[in-house]
């Protein structure tokens, strides 16, 4: 009984060597291609600030122009700050049907 759970401890003891030797590790690459990401993703959110706090012209032809988010939130604001809030595109509720007459019911 004894010798069981001593192979049984050799078992587990040898099984973590195993994996332990059998793991590298975090490799060079992956340092790598993490500083690779973060400059990515640097890049886009000087591009995305740059889109929403400039003026531009997206399509002269189409009267499209890009303006600062502040600012065409502060137009919003204005176009509706005198209106009060309403549901749009509401289906029309179902004419009332007409009760059944009292003598119909049994």
């Amino acid at each position: 009984m004894i010798a069981g759970g001593l192979g049984v401890f050799a078992l587990f003891a040898v099984a973590v060597v195993v994996v332990r030797v059998g793991d590298p590790g975090p490799a060079r690459e992956d340092a790598a291609r993490a500083q690779e990401r973060r400059t990515e993703l640097a890049e886009l959110r000087k591009k995305d600030s740059e889109r929403l706090n400039t003026y531009a012209v997206i399509d002269r032809a189409g009267d499209s122009f890009q303006i600062p988010i502040d600012r065409a939130m502060e137009l919003i604001v204005k176009k509706y700050a005198g209106t009060s809030p309403h549901a749009v595109l509401l289906v029309p509720s179902p004419e009332a049907s007409p009760s059944p007459s009292p003598a119909a019911t049994p």
